[in-house]
Parts: structure tokens; sequence; C-alpha cells
């Protein structure tokens, strides 16, 4: 995704995800623990007795606060900051997953499974939304702005890109020289290595034997400037791909064949 605000929701309710799965299993686990429809009884003529010294009665309120908290942490977010309603009903009244079999003689344990029921429902439904308010969000984007390739005019020493013109000197010589060899006289695709530019300093550099490892500084202190010349005028700054030993036109800019 391009927008980092609708990154921050995708990643704050990806946290709620996590939270409230990790939650949904402890709840279940302890739960689990102490429903009398899964602890050891007697006869069949007999009730399922509770756990003993376990507070069934602070359980039911620590279930009820603790999901209740977590599902307004998840709708204050679709409510407020996700435009598409279907989101929010999906969450609001998510399909019944978790469905009751057992049969007690217990109402109050009978609340809390029915509570951590919708729990769980709602934290498969969050895992859901997620992935699809990602894939609404992309297509939502805007299609980005086409840069046309660089040209560059040498009768005038002109560079034109991104719907704007940079002119040189007419006395400069080396910046306006890469330009013409990079644009004009040969493909855009060419990866160029620095030294191949030293004979426009000194047109018998392959032959007086005067290389020294050195050389590409030169090269690459003017073709940096370059890159912060296009980067003033036009707010790219990678149009040149720059390395200590070569340089291209960044294949983003070039155009398309």
């Amino acid at each position: 995704m391009g927008n980092s605000a609708n990154d921050g929701v995708v990643a704050r309710l990806d946290v709620l995800y996590r939270q409230g799965k990790q939650l949904n299993q402890e709840l279940e686990q302890t739960f689990k623990s102490v429903d009398t429809a899964y602890l050891p009884i007697g006869p069949w003529s007999e009730r399922p007795q509770r756990k003993p010294g376990f507070d069934y009665d602070q359980f039911e309120k620590d279930v009820a606060a603790k999901t209740a908290e977590w599902t307004k942490q998840v709708s204050d977010v679709l409510n407020n900051e996700i435009a598409q309603v279907r989101f929010r009903l999906q969450f609001d009244d998510p399909k019944r997953v978790f469905v009751s079999i057992n049969h007690r003689y217990d109402k109050q344990l009978d609340r809390i499974e029915e509570v951590l029921d919708l729990f769980g429902d709602r934290v498969t439904a969050l895992y859901e939304i997620i992935p699809k308010l990602e894939e609404s969000i992309e297509l939502a984007q805007p299609e980005p702005t086409k840069v046309e390739s660089p040209e560059y005019d040498a009768k005038t020493k002109t560079l034109y890109f991104a719907d704007e013109a940079i002119r040189f000197k007419q006395n400069a010589e080396f910046s306006p020289a890469i330009c013409d060899l990079m644009i004009n006289q040969h493909p855009a695709t060419k990866l160029w290595r620095l030294e191949e530019f030293q004979e426009l300093w000194d047109p018998q550099y392959e032959y007086v034997g005067a290389k020294r490892p050195s050389d590409w500084q030169r090269v690459h202190n003017v073709i940096q400037k370059l890159n912060l010349r296009v980067a003033k005028k036009t707010k790219i700054n990678d149009l040149f791909m720059l390395s200590t030993g070569s340089v291209r036109i960044n294949p983003k800019y070039q155009a398309k064949k």
C-alpha cells in the first residue's frame, strides 16, 4: 500500500487481532477447566458439581469486561477510520462459528459460554476482514503519475525531465556532455563505467598511460551534483543510478520500446 495512514489502520487491526486471539485462547482454556460439562461426574442422576474454590462470579465479570474492551477497541477503528460499512457489519454481526452443544443445569456457565462464543466469532471475523481491507485499500490507490523519459537539447544545453527544464550555463562542460552522451548518443539502457567519461576531460586518456585508481571520483562527483540539481528542480533524486564504478539512467524513466 502506498498510504501511510491506511497502512497504520491495517497494522493496528493486525495487533488487535493477535491480542484478541491470545485473549480468546486464555479465556477458553480457563473456562474449559472449570466448566461442568468437562468436569468428572458421578452417576447420570447426579447434577455436575462446580470446581471447588473457583470464583465463577468474578470469572464471569472478567470475561464480560475483557471481551467488551477488546470489541470496543476494534469497533472504534472500524467506525472512525474505515469508510466501508460492510466491515463494520461483518464484525458487529459475525457468522456464528462456535455453537454450543453442551447441556448443563447452570445458567451462569451458559451465559459465559455465549459471551465467549460471540467473542471467538468476532476474532475470526477480524481475521477475515484484514486481508479484504488491505485489498480494498490497494485497489483505491490512484495510479502513480507517469514520468516521461529525459530529453536533452545539446544546442541550448537544456535537460528536460518531469515537466521541468534544467538549463546549464553555456560555459559548462562536463554535465552537459554527460547528458548528451547518455541520453542522445547511446541507448538509455547502457550501463556506463565511470572511467568511460574520462575522455571528456582528456581525449587522450586511454593512450597516455596516466590512469589512476581514484579517477572515478571526479566523474562520480559531477554526476552526483547533477542528480542533486535534478532533484532540486523535480523532487526526483534517482534519475541517474550511480555507484562507485558505474552509472545508468534509472529504468523507471527509460522510454518503453
